[in-house]
């Protein structure tokens, strides 16, 4: 194992280990090929985290071509793929999902095993299921 450190005698926590004062792991290489900013244990491939609030992550081209339309994020994946969002700020987080099936793009409550929220199908055609917890009113 290799470490880079500021303070002599830290123990590296990782194939390849970047600590700050006192042996706080910033970047992380473990030996399966995880990597970790901010933790010394990623759980997965790419883990980031911070306890400061600023955990965001950026993608930029600088280039100055204009008119012209880039990938600058692509999740592939052999089967169905699908993002998380979790708001784990409470006793019962709320958990939604985005997701491909085989010809759809479905919104959907990760606990309910109902239906989903919102689909919409390679066509362009939408499916939703409507419900109104107020007395505003749709325009469509």
């Amino acid at each position: 194992n290799v470490g880079v450190n500021i303070d002599s005698g830290q123990i590296p926590k990782g194939l390849f280990d970047v600590q700050t004062t006192g042996g706080v792991s910033r970047f992380t290489v473990q030996t399966d090929g995880d990597v970790g900013f901010g933790t010394n244990i990623p759980n997965k491939a790419l883990h980031l985290e911070r306890s400061d609030g600023q955990a965001g992550m950026l993608i930029k081209e600088a280039s100055i071509v204009k008119d012209n339309t880039r990938v600058l994020l692509q999740l592939e994946n052999n089967g169905s793929a699908k993002i998380n969002l979790v708001d784990s700020s409470s006793d019962t987080p709320s958990n939604w999902v985005i997701a491909t099936t085989n010809t759809d793009l479905v919104f959907n409550e990760k606990t309910s095993n109902v239906s989903p929220e919102f689909s919409m199908g390679e066509n362009g055609e939408l499916f939703t299921l409507l419900r109104f917890l107020s007395k505003k009113c749709l325009q469509i």
